[in-house]
């Protein structure tokens, strides 16, 4: 959950009062700000290899709406600026922007897509979204240059597995998200201190 911007139903009683006096006697209510439960945006791109053999992004997409947590999965061919849901919707990143405090970002890719020029701005812009994780379909023993693409653009970088999945939601949805691990460490680099 996470506090949204509308007003819920419950008195916040000492902000009421301070409101109150500030108005000179006149009665203003302040309500605490509803709680909201967070949507979880997975991308998946399509053109990814791994996607032959692990097909977590749409188990997780799948088993999310069935515990009631909103969810908008989509693909995307070469940047996810532009992704299409299986309902034939197609969405962009810029249309969410304004939403984007209430959303966790999932991408599953193995970068591939992100090493050509004109993809670059994709990543900046995906830089910039205060929850995201680079999701990495390929296994660790399939390593390569790819791979150091989310960590130069600051974005947290976790394997596709169901362990990475828990430690990537941990970091952003718990108190002590904090106290994770770095994110490049997750990957498997064992020359980097804990």
């Amino acid at each position: 959950y996470f506090q949204s911007q509308q007003p819920g139903r419950i008195l916040n009683v000492p902000a009421s009062i301070s409101s109150t006096l500030k108005q000179g006697g006149i009665p203003a209510c302040v309500f605490y700000h509803r709680q909201q439960i967070r949507t979880l945006l997975i991308l998946e791109d399509i053109y990814a290899e791994a996607l032959d053999w692990n097909p977590i992004a749409e188990e997780l997409a799948d088993g999310m709406k069935r515990l009631g947590v909103p969810v908008l999965y989509g693909r995307f061919r070469g940047s996810p600026e532009t992704f299409k849901t299986p309902n034939g919707s197609v969405y962009n990143l810029d249309d969410l922007e304004n939403h984007r405090r209430g959303i966790l970002m999932l991408i599953f890719t193995d970068g591939k897509c992100f090493q050509r020029d004109e993809n670059i701005f994709a990543l900046e812009s995906i830089a910039r979204w205060p929850m995201k994780a680079w999701m990495e379909l390929k296994g660790e023993k399939f390593r390569d240059e790819s791979d150091s693409l989310p960590i130069q653009n600051k974005i947290p970088l976790y394997p596709a597995t169901k362990d990475g999945i828990v430690q990537a939601v941990r970091r952003f949805l718990t108190e002590q998200g904090t106290r994770e691990k770095r994110a490049d460490v997750l990957i498997g680099d064992s020359s980097l201190p804990d």
